[in-house]
């Protein structure tokens, strides 16, 4: 009781205001024993559809049903309650729990800490690969009452595992949920976490997920909101060693005055690191949605930063939901375009100059040769960098020109649709955007480096999208028009000369000087 309650004037709680929030939950609800798995919705709530290596479900404040295959049992997996681990596995119990969230980091973890019972553990020896994954439940019916699950996983070196922690209840009037996930990944092991937080109203969620990553281990985490009257999930993982690998990915439904609060931390300390990151959700009604995700890089660590990649989130829905960047989200650096406003942002100024003759309204007699959208101004290589001798006196020895080359035909591109051809070794994605012609731009995204053309095409708003971000770029200009992307793509001048699609290339020719 003598901690404060987390203030919104902390960075991290900017956004939730739990200042009011009273704790006057009950801390301790009976789950009813094995005989409760057959009444109050829990094998629908449990989904018994698919094969599992182990099977876990906890009632308000008690484990009731713990199953574990026997094939796991033989290769020495050990999957229970916490509780039963402290008795039989006191060594691992004592070395991990609370290591990577301890309960003095805020009010709230010193609540779970004081009040938490049941929880899982699960320990994968060495060199175990586990095929089928593991599943928690923790299903909430209680009034008033407060649940605090707590999921260690422990898994040592060269092992391969799947966990899925599911938050599920009816609706209620009011209840508290105070979850924990710790995680450590041994050296060379495989693990893959999805956390399902679908609480029902009434419910006030608050996680915290945290991983160790070992030496040229990898985790993959997976976080999927959709319930809870408010929800905020803090997701991080520690690169430790040498050759680890991170990937968070999230998404998120808000509807009516659902409150969802997403932080993630990617923490790389040690070198040789890469990790990944996208977020996406959707809101409607009057929902709100923060999201704040940070990529820490120890000193000396900077080369990692190519590969820590943190896109844009975009909201979907109607105008009164709202989404607040934080400082660090990228989204704050630009403003967000909500879908309704995709038929506003056509664009018709950044034109070739036509043809003599060409008539003045683009794209409209197929019959005629035409000059389409190259881009106007300076041209761009991949990485927006200005190409040198653009303009003015070219350099010593060296001379630009320009030629048409045929890239594909009209059929080889569907309407509504995007085609890669290499030409020089080089990738270049055509666009067929019916009525208003072909466009070419260069086929890899400038961020995250994937191929533009596996992405959506935008015919109504000419633009196309990166289909491992979700960056979209300006097929008239190859400016990003939204986040992560900040760099363009280059443009090519493209002429249809019957069947044939024919784009516009620089060549170079020696010259002599004098």
């Amino acid at each position: 009781e003598a901690m404060a309650t987390p203030s919104q004037e902390t960075e991290e709680w900017r956004y939730t205001d739990l200042s009011s929030f009273a704790l006057d939950f009950t801390p301790f609800t009976t789950g009813g024993g094995p005989e409760a798995m057959t009444r109050h919705g829990l094998l629908n709530a449990a989904s018994v559809k698919g094969e599992r290596a182990g099977f876990q479900v906890q009632r308000n404040s008690e484990v009731i049903s713990s199953q574990l295959s026997s094939a796991m049992k033989d290769a020495g997996v050990v999957f229970c309650d916490l509780d039963a681990a402290a008795a039989t596995h006191p060594d691992l119990i004592e070395q991990h729990l609370h290591s990577l969230v301890p309960t003095s980091r805020t009010k709230f973890l010193a609540l779970h800490g004081a009040f938490r019972t049941g929880g899982a553990f699960l320990y994968v020896p060495d060199g175990v690969e586990v095929e089928l994954p593991f599943q928690t439940l923790t299903y909430l019916d209680a009034e008033g009452a407060a649940v605090f699950p707590h999921t260690l996983v422990v898994v040592g070196k060269a092992t391969s595992v799947t966990v899925i922690d599911r938050y599920v209840s009816p609706d209620l009037t009011r209840a508290f949920s105070d979850a924990v996930t710790e995680i450590v990944v041994g050296d060379g092991s495989r693990v893959r976490y999805a956390s399902i937080q679908d609480w029902g109203r009434g419910v006030t969620h608050l996680g915290v997920q945290r991983a160790r990553v070992g030496r040229d281990a990898e985790i993959r985490t997976l976080a999927i909101g959709f319930g809870a009257d408010l929800a905020r999930a803090e997701a991080e993982t520690i690169l430790a060693e040498p050759g680890g690998f991170s990937e968070m990915l999230g998404v998120f439904f808000a509807d009516r005055d659902q409150h969802f609060d997403h932080r993630t931390l990617q923490d790389h300390v040690a070198p040789n690191c890469t990790s990944d990151l996208l977020y996406k959700g959707g809101l409607r009604d009057h929902s709100r949605a923060v999201y704040s995700g940070w990529v820490h890089l120890a000193a000396g660590r900077l080369s990692a930063a190519r590969d820590a990649d943190e896109p844009q989130h975009r909201p979907l829905g109607a105008c009164e939901s709202r989404r607040d960047p934080e400082p660090g989200d990228r989204g704050e650096r630009r403003p967000l375009r909500a879908c309704g406003e995709r038929r506003a942002r056509r664009r018709r100024d950044h034109l070739l100059p036509p043809e003599p003759g060409h008539p003045a309204r683009r794209g409209r007699t197929a019959d005629r040769h035409r000059l389409l959208p190259g881009g106007a101004g300076p041209r761009h290589d991949r990485r927006g960098a200005r190409r040198r001798g653009g303009r003015g006196r070219p350099r010593a020895g060296r001379e630009r020109r320009m030629t048409l080359v045929k890239i594909c035909t009209a059929a080889d591109v569907p309407e509504g649709e995007a085609r890669r051809f290499v030409i020089d070794h080089r990738p270049i994605a055509v666009t067929n955007l019916g009525e208003d012609g072909f466009r070419a731009v260069d086929a890899i995204c400038s961020h995250a480096h994937y191929f533009l053309d596996e992405g959506e095409v935008d015919v109504e708003d000419q633009t196309v999208e990166c289909p491992k971000h979700g960056s979209t770029f300006d097929l008239n200009t190859g400016r990003p028009t939204t986040l992560p992307a900040t760099l363009p793509v280059e443009v090519f001048a493209v002429k249809v000369e019957g069947d044939d699609i024919l784009i516009e290339l620089t060549e170079q020719a020696e010259v002599t000087d004098g």
